[in-house]
């Protein structure tokens, strides 16, 4: 029954994102983000989709539209040093990136996360800029993956 949940939950973001009118920037992948190498493992969160390329096709095309925006987030709750918004947006972050698998931004949102549970931002700028990193790398895999055909995708 979780599956046929989590199904209507992605189908009910993916028809608000369809309704939007606006157009997202396109993403283009720099040489710093390694986009050789690639970050994501598709096989293994194909895995996470239960075999249903056409569902991973629009959970990408969703990820898309709303990781820069949860990104931003963290940006903006570490430039106003608040833990619990910080807290809340990398937990967000994290779990968006987590449905593709694990990877170094996961890793780094967790740390976001468990430092604005412990509400020490220390090295939140020093984080902040690794995940900016990492981010790069990640929304290119995503990008080259949402341009391809369904049939030809792990």
């Amino acid at each position: 029954m979780e599956k046929h949940g989590a199904y209507w939950n992605c189908q009910s973001r993916i028809s608000r994102i369809k309704e939007r009118s606006s157009e997202r920037k396109g993403i283009t992948c720099s040489v710093n983000a390694n986009p050789e190498q690639g970050v994501i493992d598709w096989a293994r969160a194909l895995g996470f989709f239960d075999g249903d390329r056409d569902l991973m096709k629009e959970v990408v095309k969703i990820a898309l539209e709303e990781t820069p925006r949860l990104l931003q987030n963290v940006r903006d709750a570490i430039k106003s040093d608040d833990t619990e918004s910080l807290r809340k947006a990398a937990h967000t972050l994290g779990g968006s990136i987590r449905n593709f698998g694990e990877t170094q931004a996961s890793t780094l949102a967790l740390k976001l996360e468990q430092m604005g549970e412990n509400g020490n931002l220390e090295d939140g700028r020093q984080v902040l800029t690794a995940m900016e990193h990492a981010m790069a790398g990640f929304l290119c895999d995503l990008s080259k993956y949402a341009k391809k055909p369904v049939r030809g995708q792990p």
